[in-house]
């Protein structure tokens, strides 16, 4: 029996490990900290013993920043901190050797940051041989801008072919397939989550204090279930008890993505079901 491949996560990059590289001494506010109740004293306080990378200042090393990496891949970068959570708990963490856990793909801009955080994340995969790939995009940054923003636009679409050609080659090996959009440029990680949305594949992020990734609510509609919301909106009461009988894993997919609202008996169990308003205009909309 062939063996089956592991998740391919598609990673926008971005300089958190830049950001992350030294922080202040005390010198930066993080949630849960008490805030200043004069945010701005007459008389500034003392500078950090430490400063913080910011754009524009010259690149630490690639060693240190590897280093700074493998120390605590949670604590220096973003995108590995989502992608290590993704993983927990789940048959791919129980792999011994991270290369039957998950394949990457990372979306690095063109910006010598951009490349820098992408040269320490591809190292950080060859180090546990990790199939890792990658695509350059040019133009999303603000360093490129043109009069009309045509420059932009085209990276934004050279963006989302990107990620729909290698989300195609995946399917077509079944290889399931996430976004990690909890790096990267703006650009990247809004372009990111439509794309996801459309092609009906999971998107997820994390924020430095939280415990597990979050999922951002993508909507992931096939023909399937389109067909489903529109049985919904055009049954009468006796269709909609047979929908509700034979179709209930369909609708409590549908009912956590707010399109279906279950309407439940007296004994409890699920009657009847509804279209939400947002499941209406879907119904309306979708081809």
């Amino acid at each position: 029996m062939e063996k089956p491949l592991p998740p391919l996560h598609i990673i926008t990059v971005g300089t958190s490990i830049l950001t992350n590289f030294k922080r202040p001494e005390g010198g930066r506010w993080t949630r849960g900290m008490p805030l200043q109740p004069n945010p701005t004293p007459a008389v500034p306080p003392p500078s950090p013993k430490v400063s913080r990378w910011t754009r524009g200042m010259p690149l630490p090393d690639d060693d240190a920043l590897f280093q700074k990496v493998c120390d605590d891949p949670t604590a220096a970068s973003a995108e590995l901190h989502a992608l290590l959570k993704a993983v927990e708990n789940t048959g791919e963490e129980a792999a011994k050797n991270p290369a039957d856990k998950y394949a990457i793909h990372l979306l690095i801009s063109d910006s010598e940051d951009g490349k820098c955080c992408g040269r320490i994340l591809k190292q950080y995969f060859a180090e546990d041989q990790v199939h890792c790939t990658e695509d350059c995009m040019e133009g999303l940054t603000p360093e490129t801008p043109d009069d009309d923003g045509g420059a932009f636009y085209s990276a934004v679409r050279q963006l989302r072919s990107a990620i729909f050609k290698v989300t195609d080659r995946a399917k077509k090996r079944n290889q399931p397939v996430q976004i990690n959009a909890a790096g990267g440029l703006k650009s990247m990680s809004g372009t990111a989550a439509l794309i996801a949305a459309e092609l009906h594949i999971p998107v997820y992020m994390i924020f430095e204090s939280s415990p597990s990734v979050i999922y951002l609510p993508t909507t992931p509609l096939d023909a399937k279930a389109i067909r489903l919301i529109r049985d919904i909106r055009y049954a009468d009461a006796r269709k909609k008890r047979e929908i509700v009988s034979e179709r209930m894993p369909e609708l409590v997919r549908l009912e956590k993505e707010r399109l279906v609202k279950l309407t439940h008996g007296p004994d409890g169990e699920p009657a009847s079901c509804r279209l939400t308003d947002y499941g209406k205009y879907l119904a309306r909309e979708r081809p």
